[in-house]
């Protein structure tokens, strides 16, 4: 029984170490929106129990690449998505691929790939949702990244930490 309880307080201990780079902001007191000439992005996480621990890394790419993952490496980081997260991108018009993938808790490997290509307008907001599919415990998780519309986007991030790279 006593070791269940240890366990169980390990696993909480270690759900909060999954590290992607980020600090808590304080949300603005107006609704972001796009830049001139650019399109909003907002990418979020929402809480769930299974997989807390696991971070995600969102890069901006300009193709998907073939089977290399170092070039993925190579681009800049525009956010990290704990549990319970977003963060706001302003990105340039046109084709984006956003490339996320999963750092396990306490851990420095990645995992697994996902990429999702939007066609960024100028004046728009986007809103996408990064989630693990088939997580449980035990058994291999995906990463997933997908545009959801605006209105499915606003309540899910309003309950939300707002998240930025760390400097």
């Amino acid at each position: 029984m006593k070791l269940w309880l240890v366990a169980v307080a390990v696993g909480f201990l270690v759900s909060g170490c999954a590290n992607t780079g980020v600090k808590r902001q304080a949300a603005p007191a107006t609704a972001d929106g796009p830049e001139p000439g650019k399109g909003l992005v907002i990418f979020f996480r929402e809480s769930h129990f299974k997989s807390g621990g696991v971070g995600f890394i969102v890069r901006d790419l300009d193709e998907q690449p073939k089977r290399d993952p170092f070039k993925v490496l190579r681009q800049p980081k525009i956010g990290g998505l704990p549990n319970g997260s977003y963060f706001v991108y302003q990105a340039t018009a046109g084709k984006h691929v956003f490339a996320v993938w999963e750092f396990g808790a306490g851990s420095k490997e990645i995992t697994n790939f996902f990429y999702c290509r939007v066609n960024v307008e100028s004046n728009m907001t986007y809103n996408v949702r990064a989630e693990l599919v088939g997580a449980s415990i035990g058994v291999p998780s995906n990463p997933s990244l997908g545009v959801v519309d605006s209105e499915a986007g606003a309540a899910a991030i309003k309950d939300l930490k707002r998240v930025a790279l760390s400097q």
